[in-house]
């Protein structure tokens, strides 16, 4: 029995988060069986590609030294020393069972061997029907990792496919089965690699196709597609080749029409006494040309530049002939009124000559002129068809790609392949700014996939829009020029502090309020020290108060001389870190139980603090940078800290926060209007988006409570942050 194999092996070495290898050796003199290795792993690394080297290398030696004729003893041996080596040559604590997913199978005749491992599908295609041959693999209680094999008789006519899971999970059974029932092996490869043009390059695909006949003939097909990177040479000549004996068929099947017909004959006619024509030039052009060399007088030819020269001269006049002839028409009545009164000459020298033509003639001029009139509102008309006809083909062929993306974006998130689906998101908004929108029709529809696009770009970028944000407190309802700069944290109390002699607190259980007078100070800074349980102020005369219990105590913090001003406060355990942009420095002040001495500059290498706008500790220091880059800092030196992915990227962030109690960084991003939550390794966890915050200003955290206190003007707006 024959047979025919074509392979899918779409993989992109470099970006694939997984990689594979096809191995078909068909059978020869050495053994009559072919050989069919589909193999896979779970990750794409230089130790992955060598242990699937020495995995097919094994498989291969085995096949070509054996000297049985026995398809099923020869997979024995094969699976055997699988068994054996495989553990071997692997890497330490190499999860085989998930990691590995690979079939070995032997056809001799009409019959088929083979064995499995992780996730391979085996699928008998029939043209009514696509049945697994494999099912759930049963679960085996050794330590080997092949121990089971399948095998069946084949039938003419059969056709297998053997594929990793990537593929029924991008293509249906159901097309599955339509395409490799109705067409060829390497015929249905190339329709599955048009169809999987579009999945993103982080997916491989190792398919094969087996078709069993009793005689095939072997056809030129079109091959198929090896990679996404590259094209291979032949493709393009095969094609071309293809659309020319197209082109030649559909020429002998339609019958010419009858305008071809004459236009191919005045063709034939014409050919002749062209050639005549040009033989005669021939021999007149040789004769003179002797005729020249008698002469004693020599001719010469204009150069370029007289040429030139001629024709600006020439084009000048005519130029200026016209603008002579506008200036007098428009300057000089008597030129107008000659004008006027040539023209209506002409036009009763017309009608005097048309009203002594006869009826008839008559009667056909202005048939003449109706029937002219009539095709040229037919052209017309046939025109505006055609341009309407192009601008719908124009639209429906741009929301067909516009689907088409919307449905690489599915499949993409099946693979949770965020990169990808933004990149889509992307293309799908220029496609949308294309969209005519010259109908209500059109105008709704282009609502409809707006909306749905801002569904996707809110999933994918993990964003919570809130509508109505809940308010805790407004200042202004305490006082009505109060404006809050900052607020502060303790006990429970919300402190606002503001431009009076005043500050605001707010209970954040009960909501009830505390106005505290006589507050002579212009607070600057604000930040909660947990070591003594209270709330440490600044001000902008770099003077430091502790509240406690609603009272001022004066706090001595040994600031070096060159500190002129502090930026931002924070607290770490019994530390207290203040940063100055002006020294690019962080320094660091120990408490004594009462005041904070002992002063140390924390950074000890050239690292861009002037941009700097916010700190925050957890036993390292985050600073968040003016273009919403974090510097993670240790021991006064530069960690490194990923680039953030977000989108729209962070523009003018102005206050970073975590502590050793959070997995979390929060980022106040005002610009944006939103309020930035991610992980402590720069993975975006959430964004809360409000039209509402079009003034945000500083942000509280209460982890107990699981709710972020946002200072937007003068009100403070609640989020819950679980």
């Amino acid at each position: 029995m024959s047979v025919k194999i074509s392979k899918l092996h779409i993989h992109d070495p470099h970006r694939s988060m997984r990689v594979g290898e096809i191995l078909v050796q068909p059978a020869s003199e050495s053994c009559d069986c072919d050989l069919f290795i589909l193999i896979e792993l779970d990750s794409n690394t230089p130790e992955d590609l060598e242990l699937i080297r020495q995995f097919l290398e094994i498989c291969y030696e085995i096949y070509e030294k054996s000297q049985l004729h026995q398809a099923d003893k020869i997979l024995e041996n094969i699976l055997q020393a699988l068994n054996e080596y495989l553990p071997e040559i692997a890497p330490k604590n190499f999860n085989w069972h998930k990691k590995l997913h690979a079939y070995i199978g032997l056809i001799s005749g009409n019959e088929i061997h083979f064995s499995v491992i992780g996730k391979i599908k085996a699928f008998m295609v029939k043209p009514n029907y696509i049945k697994d041959i494999i099912g759930k693999i049963p679960e085996s209680d050794k330590s080997d990792l092949f121990d089971f094999t399948v095998s069946g008789q084949i039938q003419p006519s059969d056709k297998f496919l053997i594929t990793t899971e990537s593929l029924p999970n991008y293509v249906s059974l159901e097309k599955i089965k339509k395409i490799i029932s109705t067409l060829p092996p390497q015929s249905s490869i190339a329709h599955l690699s048009n169809i999987l043009e579009s999945v993103p390059p982080t997916v491989s695909f190792f398919s094969l196709i087996i078709q069993f006949s009793s005689s095939l003939v072997e056809n030129d097909e079109i091959p198929s597609k090896s990679s996404r990177l590259k094209t291979p040479a032949g493709s393009e000549n095969s094609m071309t080749q293809l659309l020319k004996t197209q082109a030649e068929t559909e020429k002998i099947l339609s019958p010419p029409s009858i305008f071809e017909t004459l236009k191919e004959n005045l063709k034939k006619k014409s050919k002749a006494p062209a050639q005549k024509i040009a033989v005669t030039q021939t021999k007149s052009r040789s004769d003179s040309d002797e005729k020249k060399k008698k002469l004693p007088v020599k001719i010469t030819k204009p150069g370029k530049l007289s040429l030139f020269i001629r024709g600006i001269i020439t084009t000048g006049y005519k130029t200026g002939q016209l603008i002579k002839n506008l200036w007098l028409f428009t300057t000089q009545q008597k030129n107008r009124n000659q004008f006027l009164t040539n023209i209506t000459k002409k036009l009763a020298s017309i009608i005097k000559r048309f009203s002594r033509l006869s009826k008839t003639n008559k009667v056909l001029i202005i048939s003449t002129i109706i029937l002219i009139l009539l095709f040229s509102q037919s052209l017309i008309w046939q025109e505006r068809k055609i341009a309407s006809q192009r601008l719908n083909e124009t639209y429906t062929g741009l929301l067909i790609k516009i689907n088409e993306k919307q449905e690489a974006i599915e499949a993409s998130l099946i693979y949770n392949d965020t990169i990808r689906v933004r990149q889509l998101i992307g293309e799908i908004n220029l496609l949308l700014v294309q969209l005519p929108q010259q109908t209500k029709e059109q105008q709704a529809k282009h609502l409809e996939l707006s909306q749905k696009i801002q569904v996707l770009f809110e999933r994918v970028w993990k964003v919570t829009n809130i509508l109505e944000p809940v308010t805790l407190i407004n200042f202004r309802e305490i006082n009505l020029t109060a404006e809050i700069s900052h607020l502060g944290y303790k006990d429970s109390f919300i402190y606002g502090f503001n431009n009076t002699n005043q500050v605001f607190a707010v209970n954040v259980n009960d909501n009830s309020t505390v106005v505290l007078d006589n507050f002579n100070l212009k607070s600057t800074l604000a930040a909660t020290f947990s070591q003594n349980n209270s709330l440490i102020i600044s001000t902008d005369n770099n003077e430091f108060y502790s509240v406690n219990q609603n009272e001022l105590q004066k706090i001595a913090v040994s600031l070096p001389p060159e500190v002129e001003q502090i930026d931002y406060l924070t607290f770490y355990l019994d530390k207290m870190y203040a940063l100055d942009k002006e020294t690019k420095q962080i320094y660091r002040f120990s408490f004594d139980g009462n005041n904070f001495g002992r002063t140390r500059a924390w950074i000890t290498e050239d690292l861009p603090i002037d941009k700097t706008v916010s700190i925050a500790l957890d036993g390292f220091i985050y600073g968040l940078q003016e273009n919403g880059e974090i510097l993670k800092l240790a021991g006064g030196k530069s960690q490194g800290f990923p680039t953030l992915v977000i989108e729209p990227s962070l523009s003018s962030p102005t206050k970073i926060f975590t502590n050793e109690e959070t997995n979390s960084l929060y980022i106040l991003d005002p610009v944006n209007k939103r309020f930035v939550i991610f992980d402590k390794n720069g993975e975006l966890k959430n964004q809360f988006f409000s039209e509402q915050f079009n003034n945000l200003k500083d942000f509280i955290i209460d982890k107990s409570q699981q709710k972020a206190y946002l200072l937007n003007g003068a009100q403070v707006f609640v989020i819950s942050i679980k």
